[in-house]
């Protein structure tokens, strides 16, 4: 969409919109000879293939001229003195110029004219001589997918490259650490050159670039993305720090506005921070304003990586989600970034470039995106939590399903996807406590004094129970795990409980008569007994070993290494700790318990706007809520 201000920028609106399948404007020139004619052009995804530039007069199009250009553009020149005569700048096919207003092209960068074929940010014609221009590139290698056949190994070298026959021929006169994005002649003397540098800050020529000095002196950040001069004065923007101004001095040096304290100053809010997990190096940045940056260093130099991610306003920015983004954990060089109000965008080459990723329905471009998150299990899965709800793709983003069943708002802050790793679970009580183990009388969850006791028997200590009481230790979300234990009958019969919860629990019985598998459930309010069963026999006064793995619905118990009951639950519970509970008339010794927890399933958890933190069911695909924000109440953000 391009604006238009006809008050020196105090009101704007709307000239001209390109529609909503255009990501953005990616230039505007205005013809020096007609204010009310324009040139411009924007982005259309999935890649900077395609797009449109198009002519327009008094807010309408009149001519479409990117008919003759093979990719969308990127930056446009209008020779001033010959108003027909155009420059426009591509990725990888460089340079084309027109003579007679935008219908016709010719290319100026073929093989062995010296201008870089990886791309052109932005092109400047001499207002003195019309015959030299100036142009700023990008440098390294570019990833596969961005390269047509037939250009295969492109790489060129970071800097400006100056013509002076019209672009038939091109040489390097300033080599740079990083993209030049801008140039900029000074009108009144086109021996002055000017150029902004992403990671070196002002560059300074005053012989038509033979020599260069830098001009940072005064600058709070050498981050630069265009630079203007204009009766003595300069400009320089930067990415997401605003805009610098200064003068330029009789001896060409640059003095720049310190006026205001840091100025200037950007009220960055928002910033998310990531660094990459295998390069400590490289790390990334998020806020509004700036976008996505991205360090190489440690932080000492930034590089913002915007190319393609368009740009956000919004009406909060200290509540209002954009920029979100994360980095795949096995990959990362595969970035997910959400735009608040934009949509998802995806990279493959640490952020070098992006492409939109709103499903072949387009269904997410124009959600408000405030947080992303993949699946640390299943790489091809990615949440993205939004104002609309929350949304996950399965397949790399060509599809998304809205999961909103169970929320009571879907206005989405903040999202989680965790994978919990635990620590083994050990108890051989040689210490000579129980320390971390509960102990209830008859039924659960009924605290009362001890029937468990660690006891010395023939110079180990175990843990012995009499009558009916429980021992619990453990957490409630375990999932998936491995109990170990070693138990000894002296009189009666012990129930070994496993996924012991809120709802319910299983329990294997054991006793002179046999070993039973049973389960309680429905808030412990039914019991279905007897699942299986081995009727052994189970002699008192004899430690046996037992193992129970339970995985998923199924559930195997072994004694003394051969496996006794193998049974699976088309319903079952999926989480609970582990417990011992001694029947009536029973004294039980229990010794070397171990387990060992399966890395959960990823859970996924939302923070809402006023409705508190929900966790997502993954049996039942439906959000349970954990609680409002602080307990009670209804809280606006």
């Amino acid at each position: 969409m391009i604006h238009r201000s006809d008050d020196a920028g105090m009101t704007w609106h709307t000239y001209y919109d390109f529609g909503q399948e255009y990501m953005l404007t990616s230039a505007v020139a205005v013809d020096p000879s007609d204010p009310d004619l324009i040139y411009a052009s924007a982005f259309r995804p999935p890649l900077a293939h395609s797009g449109a530039f198009v002519k327009i007069e008094r807010g309408q199009v009149v001519g479409d001229l990117g008919t003759g250009l093979p990719r969308s553009v990127i930056e446009i020149e209008i020779d001033k003195k010959s108003p027909n005569v155009l420059y426009v700048s591509t990725h990888i096919y460089g340079v084309f110029k027109s003579t007679d207003g935008g219908n016709s092209w010719k290319r100026l960068d073929d093989q062995g004219t010296g201008l870089p074929r990886t791309g052109i940010y932005d092109i400047d014609v001499d207002p003195v001589d019309s015959n030299t221009l100036y142009a700023t590139a990008l440098c390294g290698a570019l990833p596969d997918y961005m390269i047509p056949s037939g250009f295969e190994n492109l790489e060129g070298k970071c800097g400006v490259y100056k013509s002076t026959d019209s672009g038939e021929n091109w040489n390097l006169v300033l080599e740079t650490v990083s993209e030049a994005r801008g140039i900029a002649i000074d009108p009144k003397d086109d021996h002055n050159l000017y150029v902004a540098d992403m990671m070196g800050g002002v560059w300074v020529s005053n012989d038509g670039g033979q020599n260069w000095k830098q001009e940072n002196n005064g600058l709070g950040s050498i981050s630069m993305t265009s630079v203007k001069v204009e009766d003595g004065n300069i400009y320089a923007s930067t990415q997401g720090s605003g805009v610098y101004s200064g003068i330029i001095n009789a001896d060409q040096s640059i003095t720049w506005d310190r006026s205001r304290s840091n100025k200037p100053k950007a009220y960055v809010s928002k910033i998310l921070i990531k660094v990459d997990p295998s390069n400590s190096n490289r790390i990334y940045a998020s806020a509004y304003p700036g976008g996505l940056l991205r360090s190489d260093d440690g932080g000492k130099h930034w590089n913002d990586k915007n190319f393609l991610t368009p740009s956000v306003v919004v009406d909060d920015p200290s509540v209002q989600g954009y920029y979100s983004f994360d980095i795949n954990p096995q990959n990362p060089q595969n970035i997910w970034l959400g735009a608040y109000g934009k949509g998802m965008f995806v990279s493959y080459d640490g952020m070098d470039f992006d492409i939109p990723a709103n499903g072949d329905d387009q269904v997410m471009a124009g959600k408000h995106i405030t947080s992303v998150k993949i699946d640390p299990n299943n790489l091809d899965e990615v949440y993205a939590g939004t104002q609309e709800g929350v949304f996950v793709t399965k397949d790399s983003g060509r599809h998304w399903e809205l999961i909103n069943d169970g929320l009571e708002t879907p206005d989405i802050r903040s999202l989680r996807v965790e994978t919990v790793q635990w620590s083994p679970f050990d108890e051989n009580f040689e210490d000579g406590n129980a320390q971390g183990w509960d102990f209830y009388e008859g039924e659960a969850g009924q605290p009362s004094g001890t029937g468990w006791s660690v006891i010395q028997e023939n110079g180990n200590r175990v843990l012995q129970g009499v009558g009916h009481w429980w021992a619990r230790a453990g957490s409630t979300s375990w999932t998936d795990y491995t109990f170990s234990t070693k138990v000894k009958l002296m009189q009666g019969g012990i129930h070994v409980n496993f996924r012991m919860c809120d709802n319910g629990r299983y329990f294997m019985g054991l006793s002179p008569n046999g070993l039973t598998l049973s389960k309680q459930f429905d808030n412990w309010n039914k019991f279905a007994n007897g699942l299986a069963g081995d009727p052994g026999p189970y002699n008192l006064n004899q430690w046996y070993s037992l193992r129970i793995e339970v995985k998923g619905g199924n559930i195997k118990i072994y004694v003394d290494g051969t496996v006794k009951i193998v049974y699976t639950d088309p319903e079952p519970l999926p989480e609970g700790a582990i417990a011992f509970e001694t029947l009536d008339n029973s004294r039980v010794s229990v010794d070397d318990i171990h387990v060992t927890v399966d890395p959960s399933a990823p859970q996924v958890y939302v923070g809402t706007a006023g409705y508190g933190i929900y966790k997502l069911n993954p049996s039942t695909g439906n959000w349970e809520n954990l609680g409002r924000t602080l307990g009670i109440g209804y809280w606006s953000p």
